[in-house]
């Protein structure tokens, strides 16, 4: 288990962001089943493939970690097809997240 940055995680909470905890493993959830499973064992809202190795060197090396993630699919039996539509979507992407919270960091 890796924490995120108390002080990365509390410049998010204003910004329309859902914070919770990732799972993270090596495969593409597309289990209704598996999904309540780790839900109900790990208290996870969302599951990835990146974020736990992401933590896992920032934690190794000393960097301070939060994981950003965009939803793209439910993670179950649907989640390649919701996958495909998401990344046609028009919304705030991952880049604009990022600049507005770096701007909060450094410019207060």
């Amino acid at each position: 288990v890796y924490e995120t940055d108390p002080e990365l995680l509390e410049l998010c909470k204003d910004m329309n962001l859902y914070i919770g905890a990732l799972g993270t493993g090596d495969m593409f959830l597309t289990s209704n089943e598996k999904k309540a499973d780790f839900h109900r064992r790990f208290g996870i809202c969302a599951f990835d493939m990146e974020s736990g190795a992401i933590a896992s060197v920032c934690d190794r090396y000393g960097v301070k970690s939060l994981s950003i993630r965009k939803i793209s699919d439910d993670s179950e039996e649907t989640a390649s097809e919701d996958y495909r539509a998401m990344n046609k979507s028009e919304e705030m992407g991952l880049t604009d997240t990022l600049i507005a919270l770096l701007t909060k960091k450094y410019n207060g």
